[in-house]
């Protein structure tokens, strides 16, 4: 059994980028941001996606030589379903935020 992955770092949590940082000498901010993605449909986003976004292009095109492209498309609509935020359309909201470092001094 392969051992178990690290723990990941907590990029959006201000006090570990501080922690982090800080001992370099910089201050940390954080600003939170947000992106929606929509569509007139579940099954539109899909399509699209799967067309235009370069990795999606490109692991679809291995997943359909592995027969495997169907079940990820079945299991992406679910998940895309699933959190859907928009009963009559398709729209998913992507919270994000920016670490601002400020070193001591003034420079950014």
């Amino acid at each position: 059994m392969p051992p178990a992955p690290p723990k990941r770092f907590p990029w959006h949590d201000r006090d570990a980028l501080a922690g982090l940082f800080g001992t370099y000498g910089f201050g940390v901010e954080l600003e939170e941001h947000s992106l929606t993605f929509s569509a007139a449909s579940v099954d539109e986003y899909l399509d699209v996606e799967s067309r235009s976004h370069p990795m999606a292009v490109t692991g679809i095109a291995v997943l359909e030589r592995l027969g495997q492209a169907e079940a990820l498309r079945e299991r992406l609509h679910h998940i895309l379903t699933e959190g859907n935020e928009d009963p009559n359309a398709f729209r998913a909201t992507s919270r994000y935020v920016v670490a601002v470092l400020t070193r001591h001094g003034g420079r950014t």
